[in-house]
């Protein structure tokens, strides 16, 4: 029977993005930032994203460490860079070879 609670238990987490803190960057990137920055490919290169959404500059709102923890802003400027990095280049390679 316990074995049966944990199994549904695990599959209830993936199917719902996981336990809160092992979120994807994905998943924390729709969370918290693409109601404003729906194109993340347009946005600018941070080299400090912590201290950006601590202190951010113009209209963006605050986001302290008990709202998005350093690991996961971390994990929300690696997948802005990492996967939207690669499809900015694949668009422009695309629009240049058009």
């Amino acid at each position: 029977m316990l074995s049966i609670i944990a199994l549904f238990s695990l599959v209830s987490n993936k199917a719902t993005g996981g336990v809160k803190g092992h979120e994807t960057g994905e998943e924390l990137y729709s969370k918290h930032c693409s109601a404003c920055h729906p194109d993340a490919e347009k946005l600018r290169s941070s080299k400090n994203i912590i201290r950006d959404i601590r202190r951010p500059i113009a209209s963006m709102p605050a986001f302290d460490e008990n709202k998005i923890s350093n690991e996961n802003a971390k994990k929300i400027d690696d997948y802005i860079h990492e996967d939207f990095g690669r499809l900015a280049k694949k668009n422009k390679k695309n629009v240049a070879t058009d």
